[in-house]
C-alpha cells in the first residue's frame, strides 16, 4: 500500500512518499490561490505514485489562514431576540489586560448582520416561546440576503433542545445557502463559545469547500484523507460541509 503525506503551507507544499519500503520527500511552491495546483503538481514529482491506489494523507491550513487573514464569508447570525451582541461582548479575557486602549478585533459578523428571532427555550430544553416561524419566512423575503454568504444559527439553550434550529434551517433550506447549526456544530452550554464556534464555521465553509471540492476533482481517481483537528482524518467531502 502507497501512502503520500502532504502538508499546504503558506509559502511551500512538502511531500512525503512511502510505498512501503522506502520513504521520498519533495518540495514545492505553494499555490495560494488555489493550494490543490500545488498538490496536484507535486504529485506528478513521483513517477512511481499509482494515483489509483495511493492513500494521501492531508494537513492544511487554508481555514485556519482564512480566518486570521479575516477572508472568509459574509456571514448572517440568526439568535433568540435579545441576545444578539453576545458575539461581540464576548468573556472578560483580552489581550493586554491592563492595557487601557486595548481594542478588540471586530467580530466576524457585522452588527447589521445579526438578526434576534422570537424564540426561547429554558435551561431544561422546555419551550418557553414558540419559534415565531413568521419572522423566519419574512426573512427569506429579506433582499439583502443576496449580500450573504453563509447563515449561523444559534438560539439560547439549543444544545438541551434543538427543534427550535432545526426548524429554522429546515424553513431556510430553500434559500440554498450554506446553514451551521450550533446544535450540530458544538452541543455545549456557554452561549458565546457557542456562538462564536459556530460562525466561526459558518464563515469558512464556502472556502474549505471550493477548496476540497477542487482537490477532489483534481485528484478524483485518488483516495484523500483530511486531517481532522482531533488527530483523526476525514474525507474531503465531510470536511466543506455546513
Amino acid at each position: 500500500m502507497q501512502f503520500l503525506g502532504v502538508d499546504t503551507g503558506g509559502t511551500f507544499t512538502d511531500f512525503v512518499f512511502f510505498d512501503g519500503n522506502e520513504y521520498k520527500i519533495h518540495k514545492v511552491l505553494s499555490t495560494p490561490s488555489d493550494p490543490s495546483e500545488a498538490i496536484y503538481d507535486g504529485t506528478c514529482f513521483f513517477s512511481n505514485i499509482s494515483l489509483q491506489s495511493v492513500n494521501l494523507i492531508h494537513g492544511t491550513t487554508v481555514a485556519t489562514n482564512a480566518l486570521l487573514e479575516r477572508k472568509g464569508a459574509v456571514v448572517l447570525l440568526l439568535t433568540t431576540k435579545g441576545f444578539e451582541d453576545v458575539i461581540e461582548i464576548g468573556r472578560q479575557n483580552r489581550d493586554k489586560l491592563y492595557d487601557l486602549f486595548w481594542q478588540r478585533k471586530p467580530s466576524l459578523v457585522l452588527g447589521k448582520n445579526r438578526k434576534g428571532i422570537s424564540e426561547r427555550i429554558d435551561s431544561n430544553g422546555t419551550v418557553i416561546e414558540k419559534l415565531n416561524i413568521n419572522e423566519i419566512n419574512e426573512l427569506k423575503k429579506d433582499p439583502d440576503l443576496k449580500n450573504i454568504d453563509t447563515i449561523a444559527v444559534c438560539f439560547i439553550n439549543s444544545y438541551v433542545n434543538p427543534s427550535h434550529e432545526y426548524l429554522t434551517e429546515e424553513i431556510l433550506s430553500s434559500l440554498d445557502i450554506p446553514i451551521s447549526v450550533s446544535s450540530k456544530v458544538i452541543p455545549e452550554f456557554r452561549e458565546y463559545e457557542r456562538t462564536s464556534t459556530t460562525v466561526a464555521n459558518s464563515y469558512l465553509i464556502p472556502k474549505v469547500k471550493y477548496y476540497m471540492k477542487s482537490l477532489s476533482e483534481k485528484l478524483e481517481s485518488t483516495y484523500i484523507f483530511v486531517m481532522h483537528s482531533n488527530g483523526g482524518v476525514i474525507m474531503p467531502e465531510h470536511a466543506g460541509i455546513e
